[in-house]
């Protein structure tokens, strides 16, 4: 999933000397690339509220994808990062092992809410100690004629580009694009302006 900031800039190029023509560009890459900068600060804190992740781990998977440049005016957000396992939506103190030993399984804060998923427990890095991660044992499993205990299934959280995606999150994108870029846009034109 993403989204696009975009400028037409040939309305404003029309009303302008060719001296200050030629810093319209470059004034419109400036304000898009810092629009496109916010509006990801915005999708990060809204993602991150809306999921009950930490922000650190929502920007790891929000990135501006492409920058504006000249020949191309338009900075696109992308949201990557498909699963996210359920051990991110665990507060620190309890990512720890041994922090669960119970049988009703491993509570998590997940859209916002706490819930707790049965069977689940804590699983360990081997040579590291550190948690990895959240799993579920549906219990023994045949196959073949020898029936096996040994596998467990990943449990995963809310996915941040289908958060990404949602309705909240894109109409708090396009106000934030919508405030800023004028604003942004003002600033480096008269910056330039001044250097003239």
């Amino acid at each position: 999933m993403q989204i696009s900031v975009r400028h037409d800039i040939r309305e404003l190029t029309e009303k302008v000397t060719r001296a200050q023509r030629e810093i319209i560009p470059a004034a419109t890459v400036s304000a898009l690339n810092r629009t496109a900068d916010q509006t990801r600060t915005i999708a990060v804190r809204a993602i991150a509220e809306q999921t009950g992740l930490q922000q650190k781990v929502v920007r790891l998977a929000v990135l501006v994808q492409t920058r504006a440049r000249r020949q191309s005016l338009t900075a696109i957000i992308e949201a990557t990062r498909k699963g996210v396992n359920l051990v991110e939506f665990l507060p620190a103190g309890q990512r720890r092992s041994g922090a669960f030993r119970r049988q009703a399984g491993i509570t998590a804060n997940v859209w916002g809410k706490s819930r707790t998923f049965k069977g689940t427990f804590l699983v360990t890095g081997k040579s590291s100690g550190k948690v990895i991660a959240v799993t579920r044992r549906p219990g023994a499993r045949r196959q073949g004629r020898v029936w096996q205990s040994g596998w467990s299934k990943t449990i995963y959280g809310p996915s941040i580009p289908k958060t990404f995606a949602r309705e909240i999150i894109r109409h708090a994108m396009e106000k934030t694009i919508g405030e800023k870029f004028p604003a942004n846009f003002e600033h480096e034109l008269q910056y330039r302006l001044s250097r003239l």
